[in-house]
């Protein structure tokens, strides 16, 4: 779309001043950062015409690995124990509940062979990890022990919009391993 956008210095411009603009937008209308950066990327790649680069692709990688080790930081291995059948059904659902959409969606509506849509079922209820860990903090909702829950056994927006909410008893105590 734009000719200009030749050198990996304006490209790289775009993209910051894209996530820049999704950090505004989130703060007005009171959206996690995390998903206006994605609705940023998705209207980088496809309205705007952005290419990556390998440059692109490492930054994004290594923001990955980074979120996901944040969010196994914030498991309490003491909650696991305590509370290890619930933790155990929690992380059973919110792995399946994407993997099966996403793999049925793949395999019957979008017409993929079984093995493409297995492995899109496997990549998008695994990696959303990074983002809910995001909107956990950014909300709070880390401090509980089914939030600690679900970002310990996998975290997909299906198992934190849907689970039992955080309530005053269920806060997590930083201070020690014990559930106050």
């Amino acid at each position: 779309m734009f000719d200009a956008l030749d050198s990996p210095q304006s490209i790289a411009a775009v993209w910051i001043g894209l996530a820049l603009l999704a950090s505004l937008v989130s703060i007005r209308l009171g959206i996690s950062v995390a998903l206006m950066e994605i609705f940023a990327g998705v209207f980088g790649g496809n309205v705007l015409s952005l290419e990556t680069n390998e440059w692109i692709n490492f930054v994004a990688g290594f923001g990955s690995v980074v979120l996901t080790f944040l969010a196994g930081a914030e498991v309490e291995p003491e909650v696991l124990r305590r509370r290890l059948k619930e933790t155990l059904s929690i992380g059973l659902v919110s792995f399946a509940a994407p993997f099966l959409g996403a793999f049925f969606f793949a395999w019957i509506a979008a017409g993929w062979e079984l093995k493409a849509a297995e492995i899109a079922g496997l990549a998008l209820s695994t990696t959303s990890v990074a983002v809910v860990y995001a909107v956990m903090v950014e909300t709070g909702l880390n401090e509980c022990w089914a939030s600690s829950s679900r970002i310990s056994m996998n975290g997909s927006p299906f198992s934190w919009s849907s689970a039992s909410p955080c309530s005053s008893s269920s806060r997590v105590s930083r201070v020690g391993s014990s559930i106050s």
